[in-house]
């Protein structure tokens, strides 16, 4: 998949109290991580090969999440 546009962003640590506060932030994140939750518009192509030797290939566009937890 190729994502063309990123259509949401969320940081889950940011929903913690005091861990998410712009003080905590910076140490929190050396830490823990980065954990996340992401909303993509993607192109993809898709390539299925048959039993029989025969080859499909399909192209569109979809929508695909990420959850990041570290």
């Amino acid at each position: 998949m190729r994502v063309r546009q990123v259509l949401q962003s969320h940081s889950l640590i940011e929903e913690v109290p005091i861990v998410g506060s712009k003080v905590m932030r910076p140490l929190v994140d050396r830490l823990v991580g980065k954990p996340g939750y992401f909303r993509f518009q993607s192109d993809f192509t898709l390539t299925v090969h048959q039993d029989d030797g025969s080859v499909e290939t399909v192209e569109g566009s979809t929508l695909h999440e990420l959850v990041a937890l570290s």
